[in-house]
């Protein structure tokens, strides 16, 4: 779903605004669509079921602080979904991974995407502008 801004992320460029917006937009519907549905029905196709994280960075180029947000929750929710999936090979007591976590491995491997690229400082300062993001580990 999100190839073009992938394709433009790794050439150090920052996607088309226009198309990132309708891409994301598209993605968020997909997405909650797709949060409806029990876990088992989960769709593995990120044509139908778009990655989180992908969302969270065309939301973050975007400097989109309602779709941040919303990606935000997704994300927390999926993690989570996840640890409670895994409990019952992990350690009871474990605790699942904490908003900061989750968060900051997402704005970790955007700044990998695109590392040694002007693009990444430009990213940096879209990432300490970002209530949301603010105190992500950027490096």
């Amino acid at each position: 779903m999100f190839t073009a801004m992938l394709h433009d992320l790794h050439q150090g460029r920052e996607p088309d605004p226009a198309r990132l917006k309708q891409r994301l937009q598209i993605g968020l519907v997909k997405k909650k669509a797709v949060m409806r549905l029990q876990r088992q029905f989960h769709h593995n196709d990120s044509k139908i079921n778009p990655d989180s994280e992908h969302l969270l960075w065309a939301a973050l180029l975007l400097e989109d602080n309602e779709a941040l947000e919303t990606v935000a929750e997704i994300l927390i929710t999926e993690a989570h979904e996840q640890h409670e999936a895994r409990r019952g090979a992990l350690d009871r007591a474990a605790a699942p991974p904490s908003v900061e976590e989750i968060l900051g491995q997402a704005v970790r491997c955007l700044l990998a995407a695109t590392a040694g690229t002007p693009l990444q400082e430009t990213i940096k300062k879209k990432i300490n502008t970002s209530s949301l993001l603010q105190g992500t580990a950027v490096g």
